[in-house]
């Protein structure tokens, strides 16, 4: 279980750093946000039983939706998209890095 007794952890990979875990709640994101791109229906947020913790659990939910794409005929990941490069766009949506996702 997690330190703070919630829900378990899943490995999912390796970043070549640490392991990236995935929660219930990373597993729940990926399910919404797979449903909404197959309905084509728009996700204001997620709800607090899919919200990710950090970072790191919110990266996690990236594998699980790229396998469910690609196994529902969506096509293959072709490349990265990297977002909030300056520290403008960083400071406005209050992070403190850029963000990435992969692009199909």
């Amino acid at each position: 279980t997690r330190p703070d007794g919630g829900t378990d952890f899943l490995p999912v990979g390796n970043t070549g750093k640490r392991s990236k875990l995935m929660t219930t709640r990373a597993a729940r994101a990926a399910e919404l946000l797979m449903n909404a791109r197959t309905t084509r229906q728009r996700l204001p947020v997620l709800p607090p039983d899919a919200y990710p913790d950090d970072v790191e659990e919110a990266y996690a939910v990236q594998p699980a939706v790229r396998r469910a794409i690609s196994a529902a005929g969506g096509g293959r990941q072709i490349g990265w998209k990297i977002g909030c490069t300056n520290e403008t766009a960083q400071r406005q949506i209050g992070i403190h890095e850029p963000f990435y996702g992969g692009l199909f």
